[in-house]
């Protein structure tokens, strides 16, 4: 379908075997109005405990390339979960955007549905609320490594990876290698990307053993800090368990 973004009268005919038809018609064209929505929750995982919040953005976009949807445009915004209203508010745009902060008690997936008022321009989007906030990181592991009567030899490798599926970024305080307890190798913050596992990245390290060790358990593990609670939390993998 042919869209215009000018004013005015438009002409259309239409022929068929032999038959035609004309049509005229008006075209009003408002560059203000409004075309889509965007909800931006920022974080997009926080902590019920009601205070922990997070933003909620609602982008607007214009149906000219160059305007900005009117100030004052409301939004009308619902937050659900399985279908059960949980929170609900209207807002108004200022230079194109409207926002709100949330905090809730609810746990699990929650669905921001929003609408602009007197209109079929809809937008949505999700956030993870509950008890553990860095339940959205996701670890990976893997050993290629070779034991020979107790003692893995030396060429081994192991690895350990955290993948951050929220937007929301979680500070680091280090990584070690450890072999019952005693320390085979340690990152810092300063090596940790420094400090901070961003929104949607991945990070990991590999070590590499130098030298054959008598196998007294193998773990790898880091050492996050819960952004809302401030507590540190140990991540961790355990490679090998002694013979």
């Amino acid at each position: 379908m042919a869209a215009s973004d000018r004013a005015g009268s438009v002409r259309i005919r239409a022929e068929y075997a032999g038959l035609s038809a004309e049509q005229l018609l008006d075209i009003t064209f408002e560059p203000q109005r409004p075309v889509s929505l965007v909800v931006l929750p920022s974080p997009n995982v926080l902590r019920n405990d009601d205070s922990d919040s997070a933003r909620i953005t609602l982008r607007l976009q214009a149906a000219g390339a160059t305007a900005t949807v009117a100030d004052g445009t409301l939004v009308a915004v619902t937050v659900s979960q399985d279908g059960q209203a949980l929170f609900s508010t209207t807002v108004s745009t200022s230079g194109g955007e409207a926002g709100f902060d949330f905090t809730t008690t609810a746990s699990g997936l929650l669905l921001i549905e929003a609408q602009v008022t007197g209109s079929e321009v809809v937008g949505r989007g999700l956030l993870y609320a509950g008890e553990q906030p860095l339940a959205v990181i996701i670890p990976a592991a893997f050993a290629d490594a070779e034991r020979i009567d107790g003692v893995i030899q030396a060429g081994a490798r192991f690895g350990f990876f955290l993948f951050n599926t929220s937007n929301r970024p979680i500070p680091l305080q280090g990584f070690v290698l450890e072999n019952g307890g005693s320390m085979v190798a340690a990152s810092n913050p300063a090596q940790l990307n420094g400090g901070w596992l961003d929104g949607g990245m991945q990070l990991g390290v590999i070590v590499t053993l130098d030298e054959a060790v008598v196998d007294q358990g193998i773990r790898a593990s880091y050492l996050l800090v819960d952004p809302s609670s401030e507590q540190v939390a140990r991540f961790g993998v355990v490679f090998s368990t002694p013979p």
